[in-house]
């Protein structure tokens, strides 16, 4: 067993053009964080979401726009070892970067 935390997100790029973005972090499909974030660049919040998981996990994220759910990137496993400090999350003009740690 080991412990995910999900600890800061990082909008480098945003996904609308107009208005604010609005990223919904999933692991294993359900829903664990969402916040609107402004138009800024390099906006970092913290989401200090924890869930316990055996083997692998898988965390994704998605940006909703006029009520509409759409996933960016492909989700990410999170394994109980050998992970990188990040995972990426990024389409054609949208690049988020999600902070976190397993214990």
């Amino acid at each position: 067993m080991a412990t995910l935390k999900l600890n800061s997100i990082r909008c480098h790029r945003k996904h609308d053009v107009i208005g604010d973005d609005e990223p919904v972090l999933k692991i294993d499909s359900a829903i664990v964080w969402n916040e609107v974030m402004n138009t800024n660049q390099d906006q970092v919040r913290s989401v200090n979401v924890t869930r316990v998981f055996k083997g692998t996990t898988s965390v994704t994220l998605d940006e909703v726009s006029n009520g509409k759910s759409l996933q960016i990137g492909a989700a990410f496993p999170v394994k109980e070892t050998g992970n990188p400090a990040s995972m990426q999350f990024k389409t054609a003009g949208t690049h988020y970067e999600v902070f976190f740690t397993v214990s």
